[in-house]
């Protein structure tokens, strides 16, 4: 849960660092410059990788809850629900993390600078 709490940090660390950003106009004043594409692009991986390990926590607590309920079930129509379900739990998180995983690599294949990719570790 460190690392979930700590991309929350991440995403309120990019609002305010660029929301902050100052520079100088030459006549010994500042201006300020703001966010730019780079900024949001940090934004947006910050909020991906968040879901990404809630998602995460969710997926470990439903998880133990479907095997305590296999564990525990009185019939077979119990059994086989907690089977679906935990089918259902396992296919979903695979295609999440495969198409986390999917990107990633096409942005890299294209080239794509790391400060430019959303979906960046």
């Amino acid at each position: 849960m460190a690392t979930a709490s700590a991309n929350s940090n991440a995403i309120s660390n990019v609002l305010t660092s660029c929301a902050n950003r100052t520079a100088s106009d030459g006549n010994g004043g500042t201006y300020i410059i703001g966010c730019n594409w780079v900024d949001l692009v940090n934004l947006f991986q910050s909020v991906i990788l968040f879901g990404i390990y809630l998602a995460s926590v969710v997926v470990v607590i439903v998880l133990v809850k479907t095997g305590f309920t296999m564990v525990t079930s009185g019939s077979s129509d119990e059994l086989s629900k907690a089977k679906k379900s935990l089918t259902k739990i396992l296919i979903g998180y695979f295609f999440m993390l495969a198409g986390w995983l999917l990107v990633k690599k096409i942005l890299t294949v294209l080239g794509v600078s790391e400060d430019y990719q959303m979906l960046a570790s």
